[in-house]
């Protein structure tokens, strides 16, 4: 089973596939050959995290694939090292490597250290109002961060991406999302061994990697999981879905603990 061709809709009223790939880890002499791999299974939305040496490769996939670009959803995250000035001239960078005139959708990731959103959110508006990118997002934000973005936001965030899901409780983080149509993403990463031995305990049980159960997790809690592979093994292997999570396994997945503990 698989969830390449089905979708989430957010809240602008666009689709987006219900997984996607992220390449900011992908070799740059392997980028297009993966990315053109990635895409001949199925897969319909590529992430990409700016600063990157590999966004012309991704661009170049892209246009070879064959595939109309309105079938592709392009997202390009902003690392936490890009300043909110920077955002628009980031973007606009990055667009002339892909060859592309607008992306899907921008996240935007605030660092630890108060960098000033407002100036972050002005910006990613003025990049929707341009025709630059369809939907913004922001990542790193705290609870109460996020709320008072969504208060004085004009162009309201489609997406919050958390940075992994095992020790890290969503909280109130859920229900806010529901209540506004803000959709969660998640990253899960193949090839690193996984220490949590809940984890590994539950995907013996359903006869799957972790990071299947991961993506059948996220799956069933609406949650967008973003699979960082580095094969055409592993694009194909993390898309083969473990079965329904019972309700047990799922509030268990969902309370594991060790906060201080790295997800993989």
């Amino acid at each position: 089973m698989t969830n390449l061709t089905t979708d989430y809709r957010l809240n602008t009223g666009a689709r987006i596939p219900k997984m996607g790939l992220r390449t900011q880890q992908l070799p740059v002499g392997r980028t297009r050959q993966l990315v053109l791999a990635a895409l001949r299974l199925g897969y319909r939305q590529l992430d990409l995290t700016l600063p990157a040496t590999n966004t012309a490769q991704v661009g170049q996939a892209i246009r070879e694939s064959g595939f109309r670009r309105s079938t592709i959803f392009v997202t390009v995250q902003l690392a936490s090292t890009v300043a909110p000035t920077a955002i628009r001239p980031t973007v606009t960078g990055a667009l002339k490597c892909l060859g592309l005139s607008t992306v899907d959708l921008c996240v935007w990731t605030a660092d630890r250290t108060g960098q000033d959103w407002l100036t972050a959110r002005r910006n990613l508006e003025e990049l929707t109002r341009a025709g630059l990118v369809r939907a913004i997002g922001v990542a790193g934000l705290t609870l109460p961060d996020l709320q008072n973005f969504w208060r004085h936001a004009t162009v309201p965030p489609a997406v919050v991406q958390i940075s992994g899901l095992i020790g890290r409780p969503l909280g109130q983080l859920l229900p806010f999302a529901r209540a506004h149509h803000l959709l969660i993403a998640a990253p899960v990463v193949a090839e690193k061994p996984v220490r949590n031995r809940g984890v590994r305990l539950m995907a013996e049980k359903y006869g799957v990697s972790a990071a299947q159960l991961t993506v059948r997790f996220c799956v069933q809690r609406g949650i967008l999981p973003l699979l960082t592979a580095r094969t055409p093994a592993q694009l194909a292997t993390d898309t083969r879905l473990a079965g329904p999570l019972s309700v047990n396994d799922l509030h268990r997945f969902a309370t594991l603990r060790n906060p201080t503990e790295n997800f993989w």
